[in-house]
């Protein structure tokens, strides 16, 4: 209840993504050169949602959590070998 009473303070909202979503966020994150974990990705891929919902505008400030590293070290891997998956990028041969 701490974190229901947290966004009622702040003003605050809260969304849901899916498990691929998450992976999408994960993807994108590493992309840029950073490593979190597949939960972590719910930040990104919730961010863009909110934004494209209306919910977040353009001059809003918004902070994202991405905790850890990928316990599964072939999570990512996996993803990336996936070509349905948003952001592969399967390897060249």
């Amino acid at each position: 209840m701490k974190g229901l009473r947290a966004l009622e303070f702040t003003n605050g909202v809260a969304t849901t993504v899916s498990d691929s979503e998450m992976l999408d966020g994960m993807s994108v994150v590493g992309l840029n050169g950073f490593d979190c974990e597949m939960a972590s990705g719910a930040s990104v891929v919730g961010v863009k949602k909110l934004m494209s919902e209306g919910v977040i505008k353009k001059d809003d400030t918004v902070v994202g959590i991405l905790t850890g590293r990928q316990k599964d070290a072939m999570l990512p891997v996996d993803y990336h070998h996936d070509p349905s998956n948003k952001f592969a990028k399967p390897p060249k041969n």
